[in-house]
């Protein structure tokens, strides 16, 4: 697929290039430690019976919790640990990992579930 595009798109961030370049240096540090552990797991989810597909069935099962139940199961939690002021849940369609939590600062998260 080709573009008649000749340039690279610009991008204007709402930070200054000092505050854009920290956070691209903070976060571009990568860990290789665990490469060989995912690799042997891999490894073998290929290798099992079945395959990755199977694998996961196997892992976790078929049935799943309607995203508006695990909401209210996270919001139960963090009001039993009285934490729920510091977190805010979002339900967001079509994440590639079912959940994950993001720091907004100051102490405050967001719970992301798929």
């Amino acid at each position: 697929c080709s573009s008649d595009l000749t340039e690279a798109p610009k991008f204007i961030y709402a930070y200054s290039d000092e505050v854009v370049t920290k956070a691209f240096q903070d976060n571009s540090k990568v860990c290789f430690d665990y490469l060989p552990d995912a690799q042997r797991i891999m490894d073998k989810v290929n290798a099992s019976d079945g395959g990755p597909d199977a694998f996961m069935k196997l892992m976790y099962g078929e049935e799943k919790i309607p995203s508006e139940e695990l909401h209210d199961l996270i919001l139960e939690y963090l009001k039993d640990h009285n934490i729920d002021d510091k977190v805010e849940i979002r339900v967001v369609e079509g994440m590639l990992s079912a959940a994950n939590v993001a720091s907004c600062g100051e102490g405050k998260y967001v719970v992301n579930i798929a």
